[in-house]
């Protein structure tokens, strides 16, 4: 992985209002951990990223303990750039993601562009619209 190409993730999250700690934190943790001991789970926005870290902590998990990182990415087109960070062909930590339904396009193609299985479409609870309902992927 590049620096410049991390820099320019970076300048482009932030700029969306994606803010970057997590960014940051997971990519110190990845590039020091050891193969397992980081997993990446990928938001579109800090809404999302609020809504997972509050289920988690009503559930009891540390997220932080546990070396898994909430990453927002300033929007679903953005998917295929921390793919290349993150997944197999970049840092190669646990990934997982999550986006809304109307995103479910630009997840699928970016999945499949850094050769990783976006598994089968998922249809909303009783038929009804919904986000953060498809896909739910990850690795390993």
């Amino acid at each position: 992985m590049r620096e410049e190409s991390l820099s320019r993730l970076v300048a482009a999250t932030g700029a969306a209002g994606a803010g970057n700690a997590a960014l940051a934190a997971a990519v110190a943790r990845a590039r020091d951990a050891a193969a397992g001991d980081c997993a990446v789970i990928l938001v579109e926005g800090l809404s999302d990223q609020a809504a997972v870290c509050a289920l988690a902590a009503r559930r009891g998990r540390d997220l932080d303990t546990e070396g898994v990182f909430v990453v927002p990415m300033g929007g679903a087109t953005n998917i295929g750039h921390f793919l290349d960070l993150f997944g197999p062909r970049g840092l190669g930590v646990a990934l997982a993601g999550l986006c809304d339904e109307g995103e479910e396009g630009d997840f699928r193609r970016g999945l499949a562009g850094a050769g990783l299985s976006p598994g089968p479409a998922r249809a909303a609870p009783n038929g009804s619209a919904s986000t953060c309902a498809s896909p739910i992927w990850r690795t390993r």
